[in-house]
This record gives C-alpha cells, sequence and structure tokens, in this order.
C-alpha cells in the first residue's frame, strides 16, 4: 500500500491528527499534588531562626530549638520531657549503661520515680 493510499481505522487515525514527534499527549502536565500538613511542618522545623543560647545569638532550625527545650525541660526533672528524651533514645537504639541498662522508657521512669509506676493500678496501695 502505498503511503497516499493509508488507510484509517481502528487504531488507525488520520495522519493529520497524530502527535508530532516530541510532542507531549498532556502539555500542561499533570495536577500539583497538594501539600499536606505532614510537608507544611517539615518545611517548617527545618527553617532556621536566631536564637540566643548562653547569651550569644546562634542560628539552627526550628527542630533544634524544640529538641533543646524538651532536653532542658527533661534536665529540670519534668517528667513528660524525661519521657520524650528516653523513649526517643530507645527507639534509636542509644544506652547510657549508668542511666538506662536495657530498661524501656517506662520501666526507666518507675525506676527513677517509685511514684510513678504506682499510678493507675486498681487494687493496689
Amino acid at each position: 500500500m502505498a503511503d497516499d493510499q493509508y488507510e484509517v481505522g481502528k487504531g488507525r487515525p488520520p495522519k493529520s491528527t497524530r502527535w508530532n514527534k516530541g510532542q507531549s499527549g498532556n502539555p500542561s502536565g499533570s495536577k500539583k499534588k497538594r501539600r499536606t500538613l505532614s510537608d507544611e511542618l517539615a518545611d517548617l522545623l527545618d527553617e532556621e531562626v536566631e536564637t540566643v543560647v548562653d547569651g550569644e545569638a546562634s542560628v539552627m532550625t526550628v527542630r533544634r530549638v524544640i529538641a533543646r527545650a524538651i532536653a532542658v525541660k527533661a534536665m529540670k526533672g519534668e517528667l513528660r520531657a524525661v519521657t520524650l528524651v528516653v523513649a526517643n533514645d530507645n527507639e534509636r537504639g542509644g544506652e547510657d549503661e549508668d542511666v538506662l541498662p536495657g530498661q524501656g522508657a517506662a520501666r526507666a521512669l518507675r525506676s527513677a520515680v517509685p511514684s510513678a509506676g504506682k499510678a493507675g493500678r486498681r487494687g493496689q496501695p
């Protein structure tokens, strides 16, 4: 069959309506992905801010500022902060032999603060 006698049919569109070589079938591209709350939080946590540490101006990420604040509270003895720090350390596989030899976060808190282990138990003095 000659080029001028091209047969149009199923799977054989007219040559005049075919895509040109290198031309996309979707020139505007796919729709933009909608940003999630996790995306926004990740961006915010990675922003750098200026803060004062030990009397000196310092630039660090929001993530680091929050981590420092939690660590300071834990050192002051606030139980929630201690729980966060110990749980995170255990998740990461960190283990300080002097403080927490192989203990989980809850067990470490019970041994550090005797009243924390008894809270919420029924039928026990």
